[in-house]
């Protein structure tokens, strides 16, 4: 679970420091941030093991707790974003995913929805198993 509300400590950040800039062009994804995208917006799938980037990578022994709050208050935040930002910087706004390249506040928040069901069907699995 820390490594989810990582990602999304991490965009959300990412749009508090860029929300005054100018409006901002989309880079070029290249060929693997293209096929990642529509892997997973298209597909709903993520090849296993890829590792996770350093930024998102959980502590040894990260406190439930602390991460529960943490996750909730990342949640709370992405929606005083999508409050603050949209419609008006709905396609000029961008923070960069290490696999997806530049996302808007909607497509993260729908990455972030996708990530969650991701690890949550990892969980299920393994407890099943």
């Amino acid at each position: 679970m820390e490594h989810v509300t990582l990602g999304m400590e991490w965009s959300a950040r990412g749009f508090m420091e860029r929300r005054a800039r100018d409006p901002m062009v989309r880079r070029p994804a290249g060929w693997q941030g293209r096929v990642a995208r529509f892997l997973v917006f298209g597909v709903g799938w993520t090849p296993s093991g890829l590792e996770a980037p350093a930024m998102a990578r959980p502590t040894e022994r990260p406190d439930p707790k602390a991460v529960d709050v943490r996750f909730r208050d990342a949640v709370a935040e992405h929606l005083q974003l999508a409050l603050m930002l949209l419609p008006a910087r709905r396609h000029d706004l961008f923070v960069r995913n290490p696999r997806l390249g530049d996302l808007t506040l909607e497509e993260w928040m729908r990455f972030h929805v996708w990530h969650c069901g991701h690890h949550a069907r990892q969980i299920r699995r393994r407890l099943a198993g």
